[in-house]
Parts: C-alpha cells; sequence; structure tokens
C-alpha cells in the first residue's frame, strides 16, 4: 500500500524494479542522512543496519506489509541506493549534477519570475513555502509583490503579459529560421588613418610603442618634431 502522506512529503520519488518488484522511496533529507552516517562512522551500527534503516525510512508504503519472501539483499540494495543518492555520492558527482541542474532550471519562465519578484520583495518568504501555494495564491502574492517594488521606487519593470506566449506561440516563434545579420565590409585602412588624423604624436607614438615595443628608435622626422614641440613649450 502507498504512503500518499509521505508522497506529498517527498521532494521527487524514485523507483527501482528488483525481480519483478516494483519499489518506490524518496531521498533522505540532510539531517536523516547526517544521523545516519554519524552513526555508521562512530561504528554504533553497522553497514547492514544503516542501510536497512535507509530502506526503512524511506520506502514509500507500509515496510510491515512487504512480501516476507522477498531477499534481504533487495532491500540492503535499495538502502545502498538511497545512501548514494542522499549525500555518499558528494564527491563523485557534485559538479555534474550541479550542472544538469543549471541546464533544466528554468530561469526565465513565467512561473519562476513571479517567484524571483516575490522573493526580492518579501525576504521572508522560503522556496518551501511557495511550493505549499496554490496558483492563484502564488498569482496574488505576485501582483502585491511588484507594487510593494514600485512603491520602494526601485527599478523593477512590472511582467508584461501581452509578451507571455502560449505553448502554441512558443513552438511557433522557435521554429522560425533565424535572421542572420549581414556582416558588413570594413575599410581597415581607412579607419586607422582616420583614427591617426584623430590622435595627437604622443597618443600615435604610444600606440606604434605598444604594437611594437622592439622599435625604440625615434626616426629622424620624428626626432625634428619632436625637437620643435620642446621648443614651442619652452
Amino acid at each position: 500500500m502507498v504512503d500518499y502522506d509521505l508522497l506529498y512529503e517527498s521532494d521527487g520519488i524514485y523507483r527501482t524494479d528488483i525481480l519483478g518488484r516494483k519499489f518506490l522511496y524518496r531521498l533522505l533529507t540532510f539531517r536523516e542522512y547526517r544521523v545516519l552516517k554519524g552513526l555508521s562512522v562512530s561504528g554504533v551500527m553497522n553497514r547492514q543496519a544503516i542501510l536497512m534503516e535507509a530502506f526503512r525510512k524511506c520506502y514509500i508504503g507500509d515496510v510491515n506489509l512487504l512480501n516476507q519472501k522477498t531477499p534481504v539483499g533487495i532491500y540492503l540494495s535499495i538502502g545502498q541506493l538511497i545512501m548514494y543518492f542522499s549525500g555518499d555520492c558528494e564527491r563523485e558527482t557534485l559538479k555534474t549534477d550541479i550542472a544538469i541542474a543549471r541546464s533544466i532550471y528554468p530561469a526565465h519562465s513565467v512561473h519562476e519570475r513571479m517567484r524571483h519578484t516575490i522573493f526580492l520583495a518579501f525576504s521572508s518568504y522560503t522556496i518551501d513555502d511557495s511550493d505549499k501555494w496554490t496558483r492563484p495564491e502564488l498569482i496574488k502574492k505576485f501582483i502585491v509583490a511588484e507594487h510593494a517594488l514600485l512603491q520602494r521606487g526601485l527599478q523593477y519593470t512590472p511582467v508584461n503579459v501581452d509578451e507571455i506566449l502560449s505553448p502554441e506561440e512558443f513552438q511557433e516563434q522557435n521554429s522560425k529560421p533565424e535572421e542572420k545579420t549581414p556582416i558588413k565590409n570594413i575599410d581597415f585602412d581607412a579607419a586607422s588613418k582616420t583614427q591617426r588624423e584623430n590622435l595627437g604624436f604622443w597618443d600615435e607614438w604610444d600606440i606604434e610603442e605598444e604594437v611594437d615595443k622592439s622599435k625604440r628608435k625615434l626616426t629622424v622626422s620624428q626626432a625634428k618634431k619632436l625637437d620643435k614641440l620642446t621648443a614651442a613649450r619652452r
């Protein structure tokens, strides 16, 4: 029998099929994982007992109603999976897990934009709080949050509802081929000449020195020009 209350409380359900049997389970919370890990490291419980406790804690259903003829090794295997994905995998998969989470997070969706606005306006709300709201509650809090940000004089731009696309409109928009901006031919020689005409002697010399620092000596014409500038300043 499925424990529906546990399903509501769980953030993600896992399923493992072994020998024709299907098992639904969740992962340990950080607190639960720390407790079991501490009991394991301290030697209070052996490895098998830890795995059985992890299975008992996370199994979606009544453990007492499981088939008594099921090999204990199946429960231990699932317990090992639970411990692994709850924290034992940290050193091996953390970088990959973060990269995957970033790639699938809908940061620019309207729903997330609404949540971000609420969190910005009312810092007391948490992500867990927003998961408990109904859809009308989310919309109401979002509208209040927008007005609160505007009243504070912050540079906030309200969401333009006309820019919200339906799934059909979104698909149609993304199916259109992207228009490539034509690349204009640039006369680099002319641009360089114009730049040099707008620069003074000193700026021009600085640029030449950066381009080729090996050319340290002044030409005869540059030396004469430098002498005239020096004499003029005196």
